[in-house]
Protein backbone atom coordinates (compact mmCIF):
# COMPACT_ATOMS: atom_id res chain seq x y z
CA UNK A 1 0.00 0.00 0.00
CA UNK A 2 1.12 3.88 -0.31
CA UNK A 3 3.44 4.98 2.32
CA UNK A 4 4.65 1.23 3.47
CA UNK A 5 8.27 1.66 3.18
CA UNK A 6 10.27 -0.79 1.04
CA UNK A 7 11.98 -3.70 2.18
CA UNK A 8 15.58 -3.62 2.23
CA UNK A 9 18.16 -5.68 0.08
CA UNK A 10 18.91 -7.87 3.08
CA UNK A 11 15.26 -8.27 3.74
CA UNK A 12 14.73 -9.59 0.64
CA UNK A 13 17.25 -12.00 0.86
CA UNK A 14 16.58 -13.13 3.48
CA UNK A 15 13.17 -13.79 2.43
CA UNK A 16 13.75 -15.40 -0.75
CA UNK A 17 16.37 -18.31 1.79
CA UNK A 18 13.48 -18.92 4.31
CA UNK A 19 10.93 -19.69 1.29
CA UNK A 20 13.45 -21.73 -0.49
CA UNK A 21 14.60 -23.61 2.94
CA UNK A 22 10.56 -24.58 3.25
CA UNK A 23 10.33 -25.67 -0.45
CA UNK A 24 13.94 -27.90 0.16
CA UNK A 25 12.34 -29.36 3.94
CA UNK A 26 8.47 -29.84 2.30
CA UNK A 27 10.22 -31.98 -0.88
CA UNK A 28 12.47 -33.76 1.64
CA UNK A 29 8.95 -34.72 3.57
CA UNK A 30 7.07 -35.83 0.72
CA UNK A 31 9.55 -38.15 -0.49
CA UNK A 32 9.79 -39.97 2.84
CA UNK A 33 5.92 -40.06 3.52
CA UNK A 34 3.85 -39.65 0.85
CA UNK A 35 0.38 -37.79 1.10
CA UNK A 36 -2.31 -40.89 1.44
CA UNK A 37 -5.58 -39.72 -1.04
CA UNK A 38 -8.10 -39.31 0.15
CA UNK A 39 -11.02 -41.21 0.21
CA UNK A 40 -14.77 -40.04 -0.07
CA UNK A 41 -18.08 -41.62 1.69
CA UNK A 42 -19.61 -40.75 -1.36
CA UNK A 43 -17.11 -42.27 -3.63
CA UNK A 44 -16.65 -38.91 -5.85
CA UNK A 45 -13.30 -37.73 -6.99
CA UNK A 46 -12.78 -34.33 -6.19
CA UNK A 47 -9.51 -32.25 -7.62
CA UNK A 48 -7.89 -29.23 -6.46
CA UNK A 49 -5.05 -28.06 -9.59
CA UNK A 50 -2.62 -25.28 -8.60
CA UNK A 51 -3.53 -26.18 -5.22
CA UNK A 52 -0.22 -24.47 -3.75
CA UNK A 53 0.10 -24.40 -0.18
CA UNK A 54 -3.93 -25.16 0.69
CA UNK A 55 -4.45 -29.14 1.90
CA UNK A 56 -8.00 -28.74 0.65
CA UNK A 57 -10.14 -31.48 3.19
CA UNK A 58 -11.23 -34.55 0.71
CA UNK A 59 -9.41 -33.11 -2.22
CA UNK A 60 -7.09 -34.57 -4.50
CA UNK A 61 -4.14 -31.67 -4.64
CA UNK A 62 -2.36 -31.07 -7.99
CA UNK A 63 0.48 -28.85 -7.89
CA UNK A 64 4.42 -28.37 -9.56
CA UNK A 65 5.31 -27.80 -5.68
CA UNK A 66 6.98 -30.65 -3.90
CA UNK A 67 4.61 -30.12 -0.84
CA UNK A 68 3.46 -32.81 1.54
CA UNK A 69 -0.40 -32.58 0.61
CA UNK A 70 0.36 -32.69 -3.09
CA UNK A 71 -0.90 -36.01 -4.05
CA UNK A 72 0.00 -35.36 -7.93
CA UNK A 73 3.25 -33.29 -8.67
CA UNK A 74 2.28 -32.11 -12.47
CA UNK A 75 1.49 -29.23 -14.00
CA UNK A 76 -1.81 -27.92 -14.33
CA UNK A 77 -2.49 -27.65 -18.13
CA UNK A 78 -1.40 -31.60 -18.28
CA UNK A 79 -3.54 -33.85 -16.57
CA UNK A 80 -2.57 -37.04 -18.42
CA UNK A 81 -2.51 -38.93 -14.50
CA UNK A 82 -6.30 -39.23 -14.88
CA UNK A 83 -8.64 -40.56 -17.49
CA UNK A 84 -11.11 -38.59 -19.51
CA UNK A 85 -14.68 -38.42 -17.34
CA UNK A 86 -12.96 -38.74 -14.21
CA UNK A 87 -13.73 -36.39 -11.75
CA UNK A 88 -16.94 -34.92 -10.43
CA UNK A 89 -15.50 -31.14 -9.36
CA UNK A 90 -12.76 -29.49 -11.09
CA UNK A 91 -11.74 -26.41 -8.70
CA UNK A 92 -9.09 -23.84 -9.35
CA UNK A 93 -8.50 -21.08 -7.48
CA UNK A 94 -6.10 -18.11 -8.79
CA UNK A 95 -3.88 -20.51 -11.23
CA UNK A 96 -5.35 -19.62 -14.76
CA UNK A 97 -4.18 -15.96 -14.78
CA UNK A 98 -0.91 -17.25 -14.86
CA UNK A 99 -0.72 -18.95 -18.39
CA UNK A 100 -0.40 -16.94 -21.23
CA UNK A 101 -3.46 -15.60 -22.58
CA UNK A 102 -3.33 -17.79 -25.86
CA UNK A 103 -2.94 -20.97 -23.75
CA UNK A 104 -6.09 -20.22 -21.72
CA UNK A 105 -8.48 -22.15 -23.85
CA UNK A 106 -6.51 -25.44 -24.34
CA UNK A 107 -6.00 -25.28 -20.06
CA UNK A 108 -9.94 -25.26 -19.42
CA UNK A 109 -10.40 -27.87 -21.97
CA UNK A 110 -7.91 -30.20 -20.23
CA UNK A 111 -9.94 -29.26 -17.11
CA UNK A 112 -13.51 -30.01 -19.14
CA UNK A 113 -12.04 -33.43 -20.49
CA UNK A 114 -11.61 -34.89 -16.98
CA UNK A 115 -14.61 -33.88 -15.80
CA UNK A 116 -17.52 -36.57 -15.94
CA UNK A 117 -20.59 -35.30 -17.51
CA UNK A 118 -22.66 -32.88 -15.27
CA UNK A 119 -19.31 -32.67 -13.24
CA UNK A 120 -18.55 -29.33 -11.51
CA UNK A 121 -15.54 -26.83 -13.02
CA UNK A 122 -14.88 -24.04 -10.24
CA UNK A 123 -12.86 -21.37 -11.08
CA UNK A 124 -11.51 -18.22 -9.36
CA UNK A 125 -9.71 -15.71 -11.07
CA UNK A 126 -8.48 -11.83 -9.97
CA UNK A 127 -11.71 -9.56 -11.35
CA UNK A 128 -10.10 -7.18 -14.35
CA UNK A 129 -13.14 -4.87 -13.66
CA UNK A 130 -12.63 -4.33 -10.31
CA UNK A 131 -9.03 -3.45 -10.32
CA UNK A 132 -10.01 -1.39 -13.12
CA UNK A 133 -12.29 0.74 -10.66
CA UNK A 134 -10.04 0.45 -7.52
CA UNK A 135 -7.69 2.36 -10.35
CA UNK A 136 -9.99 4.46 -11.26
CA UNK A 137 -11.23 5.36 -8.17
CA UNK A 138 -7.93 6.30 -7.09
CA UNK A 139 -5.99 3.42 -6.51
CA UNK A 140 -2.13 3.71 -7.04
CA UNK A 141 0.08 1.55 -9.30
CA UNK A 142 2.02 0.68 -6.55
CA UNK A 143 -1.12 -1.04 -4.66
CA UNK A 144 -2.67 -2.22 -7.71
CA UNK A 145 -0.18 -3.90 -9.98
CA UNK A 146 0.63 -7.17 -8.16
CA UNK A 147 -2.82 -8.07 -7.97
CA UNK A 148 -2.75 -7.25 -12.09
CA UNK A 149 0.67 -9.06 -12.64
CA UNK A 150 1.19 -11.16 -9.39
CA UNK A 151 2.99 -10.97 -6.92
CA UNK A 152 6.70 -11.80 -9.09
CA UNK A 153 8.63 -13.25 -5.69
CA UNK A 154 9.35 -16.78 -7.63
CA UNK A 155 9.11 -18.03 -10.68
CA UNK A 156 5.72 -18.96 -11.38
CA UNK A 157 4.48 -16.26 -9.61
CA UNK A 158 3.34 -13.82 -12.49
CA UNK A 159 0.19 -13.49 -14.30
CA UNK A 160 -0.44 -14.01 -18.13
CA UNK A 161 -3.58 -13.02 -18.65
CA UNK A 162 -6.87 -10.91 -17.45
CA UNK A 163 -10.56 -11.98 -17.02
CA UNK A 164 -13.79 -10.22 -16.44
CA UNK A 165 -16.70 -12.07 -15.95
CA UNK A 166 -18.18 -12.44 -19.56
CA UNK A 167 -14.68 -12.95 -20.59
CA UNK A 168 -14.59 -16.21 -18.21
CA UNK A 169 -18.14 -16.95 -19.12
CA UNK A 170 -17.25 -17.48 -22.84
CA UNK A 171 -14.05 -19.35 -22.38
CA UNK A 172 -15.71 -22.05 -19.78
CA UNK A 173 -18.68 -21.72 -22.20
CA UNK A 174 -16.50 -22.98 -25.23
CA UNK A 175 -15.42 -26.02 -23.47
CA UNK A 176 -18.51 -27.68 -22.95
CA UNK A 177 -19.23 -25.44 -19.57
CA UNK A 178 -23.14 -24.99 -19.27
CA UNK A 179 -25.35 -23.47 -16.52
CA UNK A 180 -22.31 -20.72 -15.54
CA UNK A 181 -22.81 -19.11 -12.16
CA UNK A 182 -21.19 -17.23 -9.90
CA UNK A 183 -20.57 -19.00 -6.30
CA UNK A 184 -19.63 -17.36 -2.78
CA UNK A 185 -16.69 -18.93 -0.78
CA UNK A 186 -18.80 -18.67 2.34
CA UNK A 187 -21.66 -21.11 1.14
CA UNK A 188 -20.29 -23.06 -1.31
CA UNK A 189 -19.89 -27.19 -0.59
CA UNK A 190 -16.80 -28.18 -0.17
CA UNK A 191 -15.30 -25.08 0.59
CA UNK A 192 -14.65 -24.94 4.57
CA UNK A 193 -10.85 -23.89 3.87
CA UNK A 194 -9.71 -20.05 3.22
CA UNK A 195 -8.08 -18.89 0.19
CA UNK A 196 -7.43 -16.32 -2.26
CA UNK A 197 -11.50 -16.61 -3.71
CA UNK A 198 -12.25 -14.73 -0.47
CA UNK A 199 -9.65 -11.91 -1.19
CA UNK A 200 -11.22 -8.24 -1.04
CA UNK A 201 -9.55 -5.01 -2.57
CA UNK A 202 -10.62 -1.43 -1.78
CA UNK A 203 -12.39 0.83 -4.65
CA UNK A 204 -12.55 4.01 -3.08
CA UNK A 205 -14.14 3.70 0.23
CA UNK A 206 -15.75 0.41 0.14
CA UNK A 207 -14.23 -3.02 0.40
CA UNK A 208 -15.26 -5.36 -2.86
CA UNK A 209 -14.64 -8.91 -3.10
CA UNK A 210 -11.42 -8.98 -5.59
CA UNK A 211 -11.74 -13.10 -6.38
CA UNK A 212 -14.16 -13.52 -9.89
CA UNK A 213 -15.35 -16.79 -8.82
CA UNK A 214 -17.85 -18.76 -11.89
CA UNK A 215 -18.49 -22.49 -11.42
CA UNK A 216 -20.82 -24.58 -14.22
CA UNK A 217 -21.70 -28.01 -15.43
CA UNK A 218 -20.56 -30.33 -18.13
CA UNK A 219 -22.85 -30.68 -20.37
Amino acid sequence: MAGEAKPTFGERVKYKLEQLGRRNAAAIKRRLRPPVWPVEADGRLRLHVGCGLIDAPGFVNVDLLAAPHVHVQAPIDDLSAFPDGCADLLYACHCLEHFGFRHTHTVLAEWARILRPGGVMRVAVPDFGVIARAYAAGGTMRELQSLLLGGQDYRLNFHAAVFDEQHLRELMGAVGIADIHRWDPRAVDHHDFTDESSITCRVGAETVLLSLNLEGRKA
